[in-house]
């Protein structure tokens, strides 16, 4: 009902009203459109009180608008059209030659405006057909019609021109008829698969999409094969360098030709990536044409390899070229439409150009040594040269060796590449071609030479070894030996490890020397405690590399060093970055009386990486131990001796050592003296106990 018609009132004493507008849900595919209520201003004719008084006010806003969105999307297919005679398969609509198929684009829903449904049609050639191919214009395999070119804008500033259905506004389909070609080609079911790339609609109309059916497939089966077939099926594909001249057949299937008649056919040469040096006298095949008549079957021609040493054909060493047949101009339809029909199979006929002999090997060149380099820079050999050689074939492209370089202590530091340097331990070197085969060759033969850096650490002498990576290039197939080829003498032999060291010969050494370094005295003291003698050993020369242990012995501390905390052999260890570390020798205190003793550090040896000695001067040091424990001897008459004796009788003296403790016996010397005592007025008995 149209609303207009009877305007809605607003009843007395109520100030809002609600207006309901019930939408019809149709199945057209239409844009979103857009619904509006308006209300008179105040005063205006058709919005007026029951009463017949003005209104006062109006609508929120005067008016109110609603989108009316449209759910009737359209979803396009595709589809064989009704009564078309077709036999639907998995794989897709089997067709024969010479019938006509229709196909109907489909909408699922009317469209209140022009739609358009893009449409691309394509034929595969199968791999097993005889005959043309695809789409040659010359001869299609099909027609159509019921599409409509039309020029879209697919980019901005781009246009593109299209074919596809147009199915105006209230209809819900469109056709394309296709006729399928009747031909007398030898050939296999051909696919021709038509697809919808897109759709739209014009000015008015909804969304529309593509439906699941977006495309369908169309297998043409052949109505019945030409008469006579020439193809160069079963003949050679592979070749080796230096073979016998290699026959080629042309092979023609079908009935006897008719008396009188003959059909030919010619052959021709592709060079691909052959060259005339690739076959004997060194000249390439060109063409050639072949003549059939009555009952023949075959004609052949042959293609002569010629032997090199070349390396060619890429990694896998063949060189492709092909053979391709046609009709030559000879054969004219009306002689083919005579003899029921003639199909030359023009795909191309590949044959590749192999000998396995012709490989590149790449290798260390083991020609001279190559030696030790110095790092003194007054050195004239600061350098280690490698050679890298190509045997086997000569190379007819560049080769790309990568390398890199290690060895039993060293770092990158160590050496600096002589250019090809992607790292500072690795790198490429390029050899041009025409390398290989013969030992004067070798003189342009690829180098790796490094420049030994002259440091300051203490080190030894290095092993440095290149080793070499998976070669590319050269033009043909290329390989990496382990062995080492003498380019001069011809002498193969195999290193550890595949590769060729050489030596960097170390010019630092060091000394170790060795000083007490306390000023105290080192006495036994009165109190008894322990006195300590302090050792320093000190680096001289270059810089340490690696940890060195300097080994000596301490000697003097008694006889089985019991005097010493200190063992007969002693070590200590000078850290990399340090040139000094010391050592405290403690001796025990005691109340022994002994003689002053000397305590002798000498070092021994120095465990290290490199060249570190003892000190030829300095290697030894002495402290010595002066005894504080002094021993007092008195005399004095024995215990039970009286003061006074007469003659005959016997005196008794007593010789008594206090302060220390003996070592070892003492002896005393003594007198005998008094106030008129003469030697013969007593006898001496020796001492005892």
């Amino acid at each position: 009902a149209d609303p207009t018609a009877s305007p809605p009132v607003v009843p007395a004493a109520t100030d809002s009203m609600t207006i309901t507008v019930d939408l019809i849900d149709d199945d057209v595919n239409e844009a979103t459109e857009t619904l509006t209520i308006t209300g008179a201003v105040p005063g205006a004719t058709g919005l007026r009180a029951a009463n017949g008084g003005d209104v006062g006010y109006v609508l929120n806003g005067n008016r109110e608008t609603v989108d009316v969105t449209d759910d009737d999307a359209i979803a396009v297919n595709i589809a064989a059209a009704s009564g078309t005679d077709v036999d639907p398969t998995t794989d897709g609509i089997q067709v024969n030659e010479g019938s006509t198929v229709t196909l109907t684009v489909s909408l699922d829903h009317a469209s209140a405006a022009d739609a358009f449904v893009t449409v691309t049609l394509s034929i595969g050639t199968q791999a097993n057909e005889v005959g043309q191919a695809a789409n040659d214009n010359s001869n299609p395999d099909y027609t159509v019609s019921g599409l409509t070119e039309r020029t879209v804008q697919v980019l901005p500033g781009l246009t593109q021109m299209v074919s596809g259905v147009e199915i105006t506004a209230g209809n819900t389909s469109g056709d394309i008829t296709i006729p399928i070609a009747a031909d007398r080609l030898a050939e296999g079911a051909e696919t021709l698969t038509v697809t919808m790339g897109g759709a739209s609609v014009g000015t008015g109309g909804g969304a529309i999409t593509l439906g699941s059916a977006d495309r369908l497939s169309l297998i043409i089966t052949a109505n019945s094969a030409a008469a006579h077939a020439f193809t160069l099926a079963g003949s050679p594909t592979s070749l080796d360098e230096g073979d016998a001249a290699t026959t080629f057949t042309i092979t023609r299937s079908g009935p006897a030709i008719t008396s009188g008649t003959t059909l030919d056919v010619t052959w021709t040469f592709g060079a691909g990536d052959t060259v005339a040096a690739d076959f004997e006298s060194s000249t390439a095949p060109t063409s050639g044409t072949v003549q059939f008549s009555a009952s023949e079957t075959t004609k052949t021609f042959t293609i002569d390899p010629a032997e090199d040493t070349l390396a060619e054909g890429g990694a896998d060493g063949g060189e492709e070229f092909t053979l391709t047949l046609s009709e030559p101009s000879t054969l004219t339809e009306a002689i083919k439409t005579a003899e029921g029909g003639v199909q030359v199979v023009t795909a191309p006929h590949r044959v590749q150009i192999v000998d396995p002999d012709d490989a590149l090997v790449i290798a260390i060149d083991g020609t001279g040594s190559i030696g030790a380099a110095a790092e003194d820079t007054s050195s004239s050999t600061r350098t280690l040269t490698w050679r890298i050689s190509v045997t086997g074939a000569t190379s007819t492209a560049t080769v790309n060796v990568p390398f890199n370089i290690s060895g039993t202590g060293i770092t990158a530091a160590d050496y600096n590449i002589t250019g090809y340097q992607s790292s500072d331990t690795a790198g490429e070197i390029e050899i041009p071609a025409g390398m290989g085969g013969t030992a004067s060759n070798c003189a342009s033969c690829g180098t790796v030479i490094i420049t030994v850096t002259d440091d300051n650490l203490i080190e030894g002498d290095e092993t440095i070894t290149l080793v070499l990576e998976t070669p590319t290039g050269g033009g043909g197939p290329i390989g990496l030996s382990a062995q080492v080829v003498d380019m001069d003498s011809g002498m193969v032999t195999t290193p550890a490890g595949g590769a060729r060291p050489g030596t960097i010969t170390d010019d630092e050494s060091g000394t170790v020397s060795v000083a007490r370094t306390d000023t105290d005295g080192f006495t036994e003291n009165e109190a008894g405690a322990a006195g300590t003698a302090i050792f320093e050993f000190t680096l001289a020369g270059g810089e340490l590399s690696d940890v060195a242990t300097v080994n000596f012995t301490v000697m003097g501390c008694g006889g089985s060093n019991e005097d010493c905390d200190a063992a007969g052999t002693e070590d200590v260890e000078i850290a990399v970055g340090q040139t000094q570390q010391t050592f405290t020798i403690t001796h025990t205190a005691d109340d022994l009386n002994e003689a002053d003793e000397t305590i002798t550090v000498t070092i021994t040896d120095i465990d290290t990486t490199g060249t570190v000695s003892p000190s030829a001067t300095n290697g030894t040091v002495t402290a010595d131990l002066a005894d504080d424990d002094e021993l007092t001897v008195t005399a004095a008459l024995g215990v039970t001796q009286m003061a006074t004796a007469d003659e005959g009788d016997s005196i008794s003296f007593r010789v008594t050592a206090t302060g220390a403790i003996l070592t070892g016996d003492v002896t005393v010397p003594f007198t005998i003296g008094g106030t008129g005592i003469t030697a013969g007025d007593y006898d001496i008995t020796a001492p005892s106990g």
